[in-house]
């Protein structure tokens, strides 16, 4: 679930198999399906993901790691929001909020924010919140992610003289 896919789920799922399977000593993996991945990563403890992402940051941001790639001295990062539709469910109307469009559908959605090293293709830090928390709010909650030694990207939405003055 780390990868980043880009082929269906059941042939990303024959490929990790498959290298598993080179790798283990014991019995091969055999039966192996799409249901039965999205039923048991379903009981993934979300926690793990983040406590992982601060395993991989830990260990990839080091003096000593040659392979980090930088601009000019500078770690390149990007931050982006977006919003996502999420089910309709009373529970996620009540966290996440809801909002019309021009056909007056109701939705639930939430806002997702993410800070993306752009050279190393690592995300540092993401969130979704209520989706009436504002872009520019949720960019600046990444500021623990971020230091002095960073260049950061923001698209147009972000410009403002009162948020430029929050990066110093």
């Amino acid at each position: 679930m780390f990868n980043l896919w880009r082929k269906s789920l059941a042939i990303e799922i024959d490929s990790f198999i498959n290298h598993l399977n080179s790798k283990l000593e014991s019995k091969p993996i055999k039966n192996f399906t799409k249901s039965a991945f999205v039923q048991k990563r379903q009981k993934i403890n979300p926690e793990v993901f983040k406590y992982l992402s601060k395993v991989i940051m830990e260990n990839t941001y080091v003096e000593i790691n040659i392979n980090v790639q930088l601009f000019y001295g500078y770690r390149l990062l990007a931050v982006d929001g977006s919003m996502v539709i999420l089910p309709y469910t009373e529970n996620l109307k009540n966290v996440f909020g809801v909002s019309k469009n021009n056909t007056k559908t109701v939705l639930v959605q939430g806002r997702a924010s993410v800070l993306y090293d752009v050279l190393n293709r690592l995300a540092l830090d993401s969130s979704l919140n209520n989706s009436a928390l504002g872009e520019r709010q949720l960019a600046l909650k990444h500021s623990d992610y971020w230091t002095k030694n960073d260049l950061i990207i923001y698209d147009r939405g972000y410009a403002g003289y009162d948020f430029q003055y929050e990066h110093f």
